[in-house]
């Protein structure tokens, strides 16, 4: 059994609902036009207002980072995000989700010499520029993975989420050697079970020979 008590705990603020990319089995997306859904409104959480809740709180001491998702957006749409990672990071770690796509290598290179192990960066990047925008619809790699190799090589915390899929299970081996060489010690790798109109799992003939790739 999970001993919940050992686990990590966080709270999780969605600070947005703008996003640039338009993932298919993303909630916000109608996969028909590759656009957000007409009920979802694009708005940004009032930052000033947030950060009274954290003091509010004295930024919820029971839990050991704060975290902002992507379920809705993209966190770094954000126009007050570096805002909001100073103040966390003032008094607690920060997790934050991200394409990779937004901001420039300045800002990653900033963020991670002003706060190094108290801001974690999980990059969703699934493949390589022949691949990633199979499902990352709309993003420009190259502006991807110098934001992501820059807050690598300025000692940033990061962790590299990669979703597989039939299109790009085979660059595993790929990601692995160069998630070495930028110092990142795990990648994680998810296998996707539905599909969508864009990207179709992994063939359950492979599927434990995919699985042998990720472990080893």
């Amino acid at each position: 059994m999970v001993d919940w008590n050992k686990q990590k705990k966080w709270i999780d603020f969605g600070i947005t609902t703008y996003c640039n990319a338009a993932c298919p089995s993303c909630p916000r997306t109608d996969e028909d036009v590759q656009q957000a859904w007409p009920w979802l409104t694009p708005t940004h959480i009032n930052a000033r207002k947030l950060v009274k809740v954290f003091e509010k709180n004295d930024y919820f001491p029971g839990v050991e980072y704060i975290r902002f998702c992507g379920e809705r957006g993209d966190p770094m749409m954000h126009p007050d995000i570096e805002y909001l990672i100073d103040a966390v990071c003032s008094h607690r770690k920060v997790g934050i989700n991200t394409n990779g796509s937004l901001r420039n290598p300045d800002f990653y290179k900033r963020i991670a010499e002003k706060h190094g192990p108290n801001c974690n960066i999980i990059f969703s990047i699934d493949g390589f520029k022949d691949t990633n925008h199979m499902y990352r619809i709309g993003l420009d790699f190259d502006a991807i993975w110098e934001n992501f190799t820059t807050f690598c090589k300025a000692d940033g915390w990061v962790d590299w989420d990669f979703l597989v899929w039939s299109h790009n299970w085979h660059q595993i081996p790929r990601v692995k050697k160069e998630a070495k060489e930028l110092g990142i010690e795990e990648v994680g790798f998810k296998i996707v079970s539905l599909g969508n109109s864009y990207c179709t799992p992994i063939g359950k003939d492979i599927k434990k020979a995919v699985e042998k790739m990720i472990e080893y």
